[in-house]
């Protein structure tokens, strides 16, 4: 499929799970620690696809991928689901009909609006879960987060609900 045509399909929606790992990032990050991070992205993972069997689910670190590449799952996906950090910018590359569910670690990004600020510019769907655990919003665990399925669940069904009865209309 052509990346720039691609259209919502409400039978088979596809979903892009961004992912973070450690890994050098820069010369001031020479022990390759990655903050903001998912503690159970897997458990995440398998609930919605347990919930969600007509959903296309792609569990992606894009540091892992070109440009292009990166780009390419971007546009070609109807929905992403990622933890706040650089990769969300990808959201000025969504296509008209698609949406975002940003989870937030807590204070680390609670007053950082930049991506819902990006969803509106685009016109794109948004949903935003903070978590409220103090666990999650510790420095020395790297703001690694528990991240509940059934909230993020909760969130994707609004965005895909939203998406899909707009192109009813």
């Amino acid at each position: 499929m052509d990346w720039t045509e691609h259209h919502l399909d409400c039978s088979f929606v596809s979903l892009l799970l961004i992912t973070r790992r450690d890994y050098v990032t820069h010369a001031r990050n020479p022990a390759a620690v990655v903050r903001r991070k998912i503690a159970n992205e897997l458990e995440l993972e398998a609930a919605l696809r347990m919930r969600n069997p007509h959903f296309r689910i792609r569990l992606v670190q894009l540091e892992r991928l070109t440009v292009q590449q990166q780009l390419w799952l971007v546009t070609t996906s109807d929905v992403v689901v990622a933890m706040h950090g650089a990769g969300l910018t990808h959201a000025a590359f969504l296509s008209d009909r698609s949406g975002l569910v940003e989870i937030v670690p807590g204070k680390l990004g609670a007053g950082n609006r930049h991506f819902q600020a990006i969803a509106r510019w685009r016109h794109i769907e948004y949903e935003r879960w903070t978590s409220q655990r103090p666990e999650d919003d510790s420095a020395q665990t790297n703001y690694t987060t528990y991240v509940p399925p059934d909230v993020i669940d909760t969130l994707l069904k609004r965005v895909v609900g939203r998406l899909c009865s707009q192109t009813r209309l």
